[in-house]
């Protein structure tokens, strides 16, 4: 149980870490998300990405060993109540951050778009 907390914890660190920049308001423009900063962040922080996605790996095998049965009613509840769903919303997050900058089309293929 200690090793999956711990996982969790430090991938969900390192994911903060890598999009609090993108958090921050820019002074040129305030109210508004800037796309293209996006992609440059989160092109610039693929090795942190890396490093959050094994650790939560290391949580997803530390979970898969739990013994359900062992735990009480009340752990139990909470793991799968409250821990499984964060798990799943941990690793559609850290896909989706992996993957946006090529869905963009920052690739050294070049842009993306249909032709005529």
């Amino acid at each position: 149980m200690m090793t999956m907390v711990d996982a969790m914890l430090t991938s969900a660190d390192t994911s903060y870490q890598v999009i609090s920049p993108v958090l921050m308001k820019d002074e040129n423009n305030p109210t508004q998300l800037n796309p293209t900063r996006l992609i440059e962040i989160l092109i610039q922080a693929q090795p942190k990405l890396s490093e959050a996605q094994q650790q939560l790996k290391v949580a997803v095998t530390a979970r898969s060993h739990l013994k359900m049965e062992s735990l009480t009613a009340n752990i139990r509840d909470l793991v799968l109540i409250n821990v499984d769903p964060v798990i799943a919303l941990m690793e559609d997050g850290l896909n989706f951050a992996g993957e946006f900058p090529r869905l963009m089309g920052a690739t050294s293929d070049g842009p993306k778009h249909t032709c005529c």
